[in-house]
């Protein structure tokens, strides 16, 4: 199998129509996508059949779309951003059986590995901080400093929501706290 797309998120912008509205990456499940729409930074979770359906769905000979379309069942607002992220279950439902020469136990014990590792992922990225879904992860940067830049400083977001860390003592525009986050 190969993987054509590089991403797992993609975004449309309203414009007063129901579609259709093209997905940036292969799927290949229908329910392999979650959908939203953000109006004011207010996401809305949309549901398959009964907010949008699919009006392009044509499967390779592998079961992978590489062009999926989705069609809402009303339109959507003009300005209002739509936001398509993939979102496959962190599972390995196939099991691949030995046939005549080829054994292939140790590919399904890697592909078992592989699912596990997802999940894995999954549970690390469920326990961090996270920026909305509707943002791209390309949109701010909020990579950590390294250890010697942010020792004894306090992290922080600046105008453009950029991660910045800023000294004890010129923290800009605060009021004194009296609780803090601790490591348990």
């Amino acid at each position: 199998m190969t993987v054509p797309a590089n991403t797992a998120w993609g975004s449309a912008v309203g414009t007063g129509i129901t579609g259709p509205y093209s997905i940036p990456f292969p799927l290949y499940s229908q329910t392999h996508l979650t959908v939203e729409t953000v109006s004011n930074n207010v996401p809305t979770t949309l549901n398959l059949g009964t907010d949008y359906t699919f009006t392009s769905w044509l499967p390779d000979n592998k079961g992978q779309v590489a062009n999926p379309q989705i069609t809402f069942t009303n339109p959507v607002a003009g300005g209002v951003e739509i936001v398509f992220l993939l979102s496959p279950p962190g599972t390995q439902l196939t099991s691949i059986t030995n046939q005549f020469e080829f054994f292939p136990s140790l590919h399904e014990a890697e592909f078992d590995l592989l699912a596990q590792f997802t999940l894995m992922l999954l549970q690390w990225s469920g326990k961090s901080i996270k920026a909305p879904d509707w943002e791209y992860a390309g949109q701010t940067n909020q990579t950590m400093p390294p250890v010697a830049v942010r020792s004894l400083q306090l992290a922080g977001w600046d105008a453009t929501g950029n991660l910045i860390t800023y000294s004890l003592t010129t923290v800009p525009n605060t009021t004194p706290v009296s609780t803090f986050w601790t490591a348990i």
